[in-house]
């Protein structure tokens, strides 16, 4: 079992020193061994959207979605699921994504996978994926998953993500006070709202 308090952490950030996530606080070891998605109030990111009963709502999503794939080699590697204390640890390693020679065919094979198990990741992102010693891209943040039982989700729940200013991959996937998630998934992917370079998903 890890405790936070077992080791020294830095903050997590997107490649142009951006915030990596606005749910959690992304933490990775300073021997960068291990990356802890800590789902408790904390400085990185002033969300106001964000209450108590939310953040456990996406912590258990997140366990949801690990479980569900655990076993597919680009899950991460879970080292510890601390539920009192609502953080997550796995094994970290600190290689580039675009490092890898074929991180192309890997995302589009791990997306192609995704979908045959009725699983969409609607935020398939760069800063989502990383690379182990062996070359093998994983993903994080399987929150972001929707499948067959979580289609609709009710706008409550999106507020964190959305904000005051939803971006219209949201407000086109609303009806009433619920978002199709798999429509939500479509746009995402069609517009390349991920940044992915030369749009390789649509290819």
């Amino acid at each position: 079992m890890i405790k936070m308090k077992d080791k020294e952490w830095d903050r997590f950030y997107k490649p142009i020193n951006a915030v990596a996530n606005v749910l959690y606080e992304p933490l990775i070891s300073k021997d960068k061994k291990v990356f802890c998605m800590n789902w408790n109030p904390s400085t990185y990111f002033e969300n106001k959207f964000l209450n108590n009963d939310l953040r456990e709502y996406w912590f258990l999503r997140e366990i949801k979605f690990l479980l569900k794939l655990r076993g597919k080699s680009y899950i991460p590697e879970v080292i510890d699921i601390a539920y009192d204390d609502r953080q997550i640890f796995f094994r970290w390693y600190d290689n580039k994504l675009l490092s890898t020679g074929n991180w192309r065919e890997q995302i589009t094979e791990i997306k192609t996978d995704l979908e045959n198990e009725g699983i969409f990741k609607i935020n398939l992102y760069p800063h989502t994926c990383y690379v182990n010693d062996d070359g093998q891209i994983h993903i994080m943040d399987v929150y972001g998953c929707t499948d067959i039982d979580s289609k609709w989700i009710n706008t409550e729940y999106l507020k964190p993500l959305m904000m005051d200013n939803p971006h219209k991959r949201f407000t086109e996937s609303i009806t009433g006070n619920d978002c199709d998630t798999h429509k939500l998934y479509a746009i995402t992917i069609q517009s390349n709202y991920a940044k992915w370079p030369g749009d390789f998903l649509n290819a």
